[in-house]
């Protein structure tokens, strides 16, 4: 009985670097996908905002607009303005 105790303890030993490395890459390639995912996630809320403000943005423009009673030329104008920032070219690209 005592000597397959030491065998099995001395089998252990020999293969428990390797059963190290067997159990902590995966684990390592698991947490850095979670971090990935994480970090996607907190990108998407971003993006989800910033989309948020410039529609907000367009919109209430559009609106001033058409509440102040813009003349043809003025609403011209204003299209051209928007068309030079680079955050609205594609929002007045169908207005021209």
């Amino acid at each position: 009985m005592y000597i397959l105790i030491v065998s099995s303890l001395q089998l252990l030993n020999s293969h428990s670097p390797w059963l190290l490395l067997a159990a902590s890459v995966p684990l390592a390639l698991n947490v850095a996908s979670v971090v990935l995912i994480g970090i996607t996630i907190w990108h998407l809320v971003l993006v989800k905002q910033n989309c948020h403000k410039i529609s907000q943005s367009s919109y209430w423009l559009a609106r001033t607009a058409i509440r102040v009673g813009l003349g043809p030329t003025t609403r011209k104008l204003l299209v051209d303005f928007a068309a030079n920032k680079p955050e609205y070219v594609k929002l007045v690209q169908g207005t021209k």
